[in-house]
Protein backbone atom coordinates (compact mmCIF):
# COMPACT_ATOMS: atom_id res chain seq x y z
CA UNK A 1 0.00 0.00 0.00
CA UNK A 2 2.93 2.53 0.72
CA UNK A 3 4.56 1.90 -2.36
CA UNK A 4 1.52 2.27 -4.46
CA UNK A 5 0.95 5.83 -2.54
CA UNK A 6 4.38 6.83 -3.20
CA UNK A 7 3.94 5.84 -6.62
CA UNK A 8 0.85 8.46 -7.02
CA UNK A 9 2.65 11.01 -5.80
CA UNK A 10 5.62 10.46 -7.73
CA UNK A 11 3.23 10.13 -10.67
CA UNK A 12 1.44 13.57 -9.86
CA UNK A 13 4.84 15.45 -8.97
CA UNK A 14 5.90 14.90 -12.36
CA UNK A 15 2.40 15.86 -14.01
CA UNK A 16 2.93 19.09 -12.30
CA UNK A 17 6.83 20.19 -12.08
CA UNK A 18 7.79 22.73 -9.94
CA UNK A 19 10.50 25.30 -9.10
CA UNK A 20 11.72 26.78 -5.96
CA UNK A 21 13.77 29.87 -6.45
CA UNK A 22 14.94 32.55 -4.24
CA UNK A 23 15.11 35.18 -6.70
CA UNK A 24 12.26 37.98 -7.39
CA UNK A 25 10.05 37.13 -10.41
CA UNK A 26 11.75 37.68 -13.93
CA UNK A 27 14.92 38.14 -12.16
CA UNK A 28 16.97 35.37 -14.25
CA UNK A 29 15.79 37.64 -17.28
CA UNK A 30 17.59 40.51 -15.12
CA UNK A 31 20.76 38.79 -14.77
CA UNK A 32 20.92 37.51 -18.20
CA UNK A 33 20.41 41.53 -19.48
CA UNK A 34 23.17 42.63 -17.43
CA UNK A 35 25.49 39.84 -18.04
CA UNK A 36 24.88 40.44 -21.59
CA UNK A 37 25.52 44.66 -21.46
CA UNK A 38 29.19 43.34 -19.64
CA UNK A 39 30.20 40.87 -21.84
CA UNK A 40 29.31 43.04 -24.70
CA UNK A 41 31.41 45.74 -23.40
CA UNK A 42 34.42 43.06 -23.36
CA UNK A 43 33.68 42.39 -27.07
CA UNK A 44 33.63 45.68 -28.70
CA UNK A 45 36.74 47.27 -26.87
CA UNK A 46 38.68 43.78 -27.97
CA UNK A 47 37.17 44.48 -31.76
CA UNK A 48 38.08 47.98 -31.50
CA UNK A 49 34.41 49.26 -31.83
CA UNK A 50 34.20 52.00 -29.46
CA UNK A 51 31.45 53.81 -31.11
CA UNK A 52 29.29 50.30 -29.76
CA UNK A 53 29.87 51.85 -26.02
CA UNK A 54 26.75 53.97 -26.40
CA UNK A 55 24.95 50.66 -26.20
CA UNK A 56 26.88 49.69 -23.10
CA UNK A 57 27.36 53.04 -20.97
CA UNK A 58 24.59 55.64 -20.25
CA UNK A 59 25.43 59.09 -21.87
CA UNK A 60 26.49 60.82 -18.42
CA UNK A 61 28.47 57.76 -16.92
CA UNK A 62 31.07 57.95 -14.37
CA UNK A 63 34.51 55.34 -14.60
CA UNK A 64 37.17 55.14 -12.86
CA UNK A 65 39.93 53.12 -14.44
CA UNK A 66 42.65 53.08 -12.38
CA UNK A 67 45.48 51.37 -13.65
CA UNK A 68 49.20 51.28 -13.64
CA UNK A 69 49.68 55.19 -14.07
CA UNK A 70 47.15 56.22 -11.48
CA UNK A 71 43.81 57.17 -11.01
CA UNK A 72 41.93 58.05 -14.23
CA UNK A 73 38.65 59.30 -13.76
CA UNK A 74 36.12 59.51 -16.81
CA UNK A 75 32.97 61.46 -17.37
CA UNK A 76 30.66 60.65 -20.15
CA UNK A 77 31.16 57.98 -23.02
CA UNK A 78 33.52 60.66 -24.97
CA UNK A 79 36.02 60.34 -22.44
CA UNK A 80 35.95 56.53 -21.52
CA UNK A 81 36.67 56.19 -26.08
CA UNK A 82 38.95 58.39 -25.62
CA UNK A 83 40.52 57.18 -22.87
CA UNK A 84 40.43 53.43 -24.48
CA UNK A 85 41.80 54.77 -27.58
CA UNK A 86 44.77 56.41 -26.48
CA UNK A 87 45.54 53.31 -23.76
CA UNK A 88 44.94 50.32 -26.29
CA UNK A 89 46.27 52.27 -29.72
CA UNK A 90 49.78 50.25 -29.77
CA UNK A 91 48.41 46.58 -28.89
CA UNK A 92 46.11 44.01 -29.52
CA UNK A 93 44.24 42.32 -26.43
CA UNK A 94 41.63 39.76 -24.99
CA UNK A 95 39.32 40.63 -22.09
CA UNK A 96 38.03 37.38 -20.62
CA UNK A 97 35.37 37.87 -17.76
CA UNK A 98 35.15 35.30 -14.77
CA UNK A 99 33.78 34.82 -11.89
CA UNK A 100 30.02 37.64 -11.30
CA UNK A 101 28.23 38.25 -9.08
CA UNK A 102 25.25 40.18 -9.24
CA UNK A 103 22.62 42.55 -6.42
CA UNK A 104 19.28 43.50 -7.43
CA UNK A 105 19.06 46.96 -6.38
CA UNK A 106 15.99 49.30 -5.85
CA UNK A 107 16.19 50.48 -9.06
CA UNK A 108 18.70 48.29 -10.69
CA UNK A 109 21.63 46.41 -10.42
CA UNK A 110 25.25 46.25 -8.73
CA UNK A 111 27.85 43.90 -10.09
CA UNK A 112 31.11 42.71 -9.15
CA UNK A 113 32.81 40.93 -12.20
CA UNK A 114 36.38 39.53 -12.43
CA UNK A 115 38.36 39.84 -15.11
CA UNK A 116 41.69 38.81 -17.19
CA UNK A 117 42.93 41.22 -19.52
CA UNK A 118 45.67 40.01 -21.89
CA UNK A 119 47.60 42.73 -23.80
CA UNK A 120 49.75 41.56 -27.24
CA UNK A 121 52.25 43.66 -29.00
CA UNK A 122 52.20 44.30 -32.65
CA UNK A 123 54.73 45.39 -35.14
CA UNK A 124 58.47 44.67 -33.46
CA UNK A 125 57.09 44.82 -30.34
CA UNK A 126 56.13 41.09 -29.38
CA UNK A 127 55.70 40.92 -25.77
CA UNK A 128 52.65 40.41 -23.80
CA UNK A 129 51.65 41.91 -20.44
CA UNK A 130 48.76 39.95 -18.54
CA UNK A 131 46.38 41.93 -16.09
CA UNK A 132 43.82 40.52 -13.41
CA UNK A 133 40.82 43.05 -11.56
CA UNK A 134 37.59 43.43 -11.12
CA UNK A 135 34.58 45.87 -12.58
CA UNK A 136 32.11 46.85 -10.08
CA UNK A 137 29.80 48.31 -11.84
CA UNK A 138 26.07 50.15 -11.45
CA UNK A 139 23.94 49.25 -14.25
CA UNK A 140 20.30 50.70 -15.06
CA UNK A 141 17.54 49.69 -17.02
CA UNK A 142 16.83 52.03 -19.43
CA UNK A 143 13.30 53.14 -20.93
CA UNK A 144 14.40 51.02 -24.68
CA UNK A 145 14.06 48.26 -21.87
CA UNK A 146 18.08 47.45 -22.18
CA UNK A 147 20.53 48.04 -19.40
CA UNK A 148 23.21 50.47 -19.70
CA UNK A 149 26.11 50.80 -17.13
CA UNK A 150 25.76 54.56 -15.31
CA UNK A 151 29.18 54.20 -13.00
CA UNK A 152 32.21 51.80 -13.21
CA UNK A 153 34.95 51.03 -11.16
CA UNK A 154 37.71 48.98 -12.37
CA UNK A 155 40.41 47.92 -9.84
CA UNK A 156 43.45 45.85 -10.66
CA UNK A 157 44.10 42.85 -8.33
CA UNK A 158 47.74 42.95 -8.75
CA UNK A 159 50.95 43.70 -10.58
CA UNK A 160 50.72 43.68 -14.52
CA UNK A 161 52.96 40.93 -15.53
CA UNK A 162 55.04 40.72 -18.55
CA UNK A 163 56.70 43.57 -21.13
CA UNK A 164 55.29 47.11 -20.51
CA UNK A 165 57.38 48.10 -23.59
CA UNK A 166 54.62 46.90 -25.71
CA UNK A 167 52.51 50.38 -24.96
CA UNK A 168 54.88 52.63 -25.70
Amino acid sequence: MLAIARSIIFAFLLCFPFVVSHEAPGSADRALAVRNVLAKYAIEIDNQNLSALGDIFTEDVVANYTGQDGKVLLNGIPAIQDFLRTSLANVNHQHALTTQHIEDQKNGARVTTYFTATFFGTGNKTGSVSSWGKYTDELAPQASGNWKIISRDQTFMGPWVGDLTIFS
